[in-house]
């Protein structure tokens, strides 16, 4: 899978971004490790609702309520650390990583695993 090696390049960016200040790197790791860890939980839950026969509407809805969460909770919480967390690097590194992964999969065709 090469989005994956898409992260570890952006984590690397977060490294360099160290030497510069240390607040942008860790707000910068901080979003893209909630991003990476969406991405998998993203992959376990449509392989888990794809399996079953018959649709859940309050699983999917539990699962958009979950995402939500987990990535409003660390921006929102890093307004009010912005001394720890920069909130800009972690809006950033959403943003970078939205904007990467629907360029990605404008030019690159995978197959569909839908057993």
């Amino acid at each position: 899978m090469k989005m994956w090696k898409i992260y570890a390049i952006l984590s690397l960016c977060g490294i360099s971004l160290l030497f510069l200040n240390f607040f942008f790197s860790l707000g910068w790791t901080v979003g893209h490790v909630i991003m990476a860890t969406l991405a998998v939980l993203r992959e376990r839950f449509y392989s888990i609702i794809l399996s079953q026969t018959t649709f859940s509407y309050a699983q999917y809805f539990a699962y958009l309520i979950f995402v939500i969460v987990l990535i409003a909770l660390p921006l929102g919480v890093s307004f009010y650390v912005s001394h720890i967390i920069n909130p800009y690097a972690l809006f950033g590194a959403y943003f970078l990583d939205r904007f990467i992964h629907f360029g990605w999969n404008l030019f690159v065709k995978e197959e569909a695993d839908a057993s």
